[in-house]
């Protein structure tokens, strides 16, 4: 699913009013319909408070007002008088209006809100359009209303949020606990800066012309159940007379004293994850706990006690290699990683301790083999490629970094994102809060490498990858209703988390 700019967004909207063919106030009824269905469905609040502006984000907010009073709920709308132009659709949408619901207008004489601590506040006040920080008491109202502890839902963004454009870091932004946004997520929602003030995303169908959007130009996507079950499936169902030598042997290069942990949670994940062999290159010092806790996989031990070390150079039998979980940063075990990006050929996945060697020695990012995964979080991928001054400028930077060393980022986090060799950024749809604990990211080392070890390209690899551990992570959270959970949880849920990726389209 392509993510699009505000403009593309107002062009697809103008050409679906125009071809589909539906008048914008009808279109904007569309809008309002879908979100009163999700909140009757999903809330079972009786009184609900309208924040609603002067433009058609305030035209939404009032429809939405008539909408649920017309279902019996108590509705009432704050109107926020900023001077500004009124639309012609939030104008038709104000005068339907009921007589029944009380409209207090908002301006900047106006002290207090007084909305009641039971009320669902829906904030309808500005849209996508925006492209200024809010100020003076537009800004005061905003920053009041967030301090209220009342839920709060965003209609299409938060208010004081730009849809896709770098803003000023301390810019005031309505709060959300959910925005209900229409067609698609908007760019700055998966941002870390703004992100936290969308609260949950729920992305609506309000029936835009799909057949335009495609010939819309964008680097930028979401990936979809759709896409990413028809990615997996490719190399579905197993054929019956297939064997543990038909579906790749991975190596993992994980653990050292202290560490051995990461290698078995990277190794459990491997082998659920449809590996048909797989071994580990571990030091001696994790011999007794990676055969107790993973007898399935094969060990290599490395040449020294307590970290990674080994003359070895011949890894060709090896489908798929994974480097870097708990691994450290000694000497020797930089002077192996050297060692095995001048030799190997195919494509590695480096995350955690691999990626901070990588960092201390730049100059040998040259050899990267090409089509490698990286996976670093945010502070890992700054000693890679130097820091930023906003989400926009990281974004760039991981795009850069792709196309400059011609290898896969994946920068970690809520809606982790995935910059490819040629310039396009995947952004993940799956997983939660929940899923910050670490060792995380040593499961998800041994499901990417799993995958390309079964002949998944590197892109569909670390797509599918992302995808499953994020849902795995959904599942072990809604099982457990839980405020974390560990990586263990998570694997136990990886299974399952395959099994609905490889049910029918």
């Amino acid at each position: 699913m392509k993510i699009l700019s505000a403009s593309q967004i107002r062009q697809l909207d103008r050409l679906t009013i125009l071809h589909k063919p539906i008048a914008s106030i009808d279109l904007m009824e569309t809008a309002a319909n879908e979100c009163v269905k999700w909140i009757l469905q999903n809330l079972s609040a009786q009184n609900f408070t309208i924040l609603a502006g002067r433009g058609n984000n305030g035209g939404d907010g009032l429809a939405i007002a008539r909408l649920l009073h017309n279902q019996g709920k108590e509705v009432q709308v704050y109107w926020f008088e900023n001077n500004s132009h009124i639309s012609t659709d939030c104008q038709n949408n104000y005068e339907r209006l009921p007589k029944e619901i009380p409209v207090r207008q908002i301006t900047a004489q106006t002290q207090n809100l007084h909305i009641s601590a039971e009320s669902v506040c829906i904030d309808a006040i500005f849209g996508v359009g925006l492209s200024r920080p809010l100020q003076g008491w537009l800004a005061e109202r905003i920053i009041q209303i967030n301090a209220l502890p009342n839920f709060k839902i965003a209609i299409d963004i938060p208010s004081g949020m730009y849809a896709d454009t770098p803003q000023p870091a301390e810019s005031p932004i309505f709060r959300a606990d959910v925005t209900l946004t229409f067609h698609q997520a908007k760019l700055n929602m998966l941002l870390p800066q703004t992100g936290n003030s969308a609260g949950k995303i729920i992305v609506l169908d309000i029936g835009l012309l799909q057949e335009y959007e495609q010939e819309m130009q964008t680097n930028l996507f979401m990936l979809s159940e759709v896409l990413v079950k028809s990615w997996y499936q490719e190399r579905l169902p197993r054929p019956i007379f297939s064997h543990k030598g038909s579906f790749g042997h991975s190596l993992l290069v994980a653990g050292s004293l202290g560490k051995g942990g990461a290698a078995i949670l990277a190794a459990r994940a491997a082998l659920l994850s449809g590996t048909g062999l797989l071994t580990i290159l571990a030091p001696i010092c994790n011999y007794v706990p990676l055969q107790t806790a993973v007898p399935e996989a094969m060990l290599l031990l490395s040449s020294k006690e307590n970290h990674i070390y080994t003359n070895e150079n011949d890894f060709s039998l090896f489908k798929a290699i994974g480097i870097g979980c708990g691994i450290g940063l000694h000497e020797e075990t930089q002077i192996f990683l050297k060692s095995l990006l001048q030799n190997l050929q195919s494509p590695l996945v480096l995350d955690a301790d691999a990626l901070n060697i990588l960092a201390q020695n730049p100059t040998w990012l040259s050899f990267l083999p090409k089509n490698s995964v990286l996976t670093p979080h945010a502070k890992e991928f700054e000693r890679l490629a130097g820091s930023w001054k906003n989400d926009h400028e990281a974004l760039e930077k991981q795009i850069s970094f792709a196309q400059k060393h011609q290898c896969f980022v994946l920068f970690k986090g809520a809606y982790s994102r995935i910059a490819t060799p040629e310039g396009k950024v995947f952004f993940n749809s799956t997983g939660n809060p929940a899923m910050a604990t670490g060792g995380m990211g040593d499961v998800l080392t041994g499901v990417v490498t799993a995958l390309l070890a079964q002949g998944y390209s590197p892109e569909k690899a670390l797509c599918i990858g992302v995808y499953a551990h994020g849902l795995a992570g959904d599942l072990a959270q809604q099982k457990r209703n839980a405020v974390a959970i560990t990586p263990s949880m998570l694997l136990e849920e990886l299974p399952y988390a395959f099994t609905k990726l490889s049910a029918q389209i």
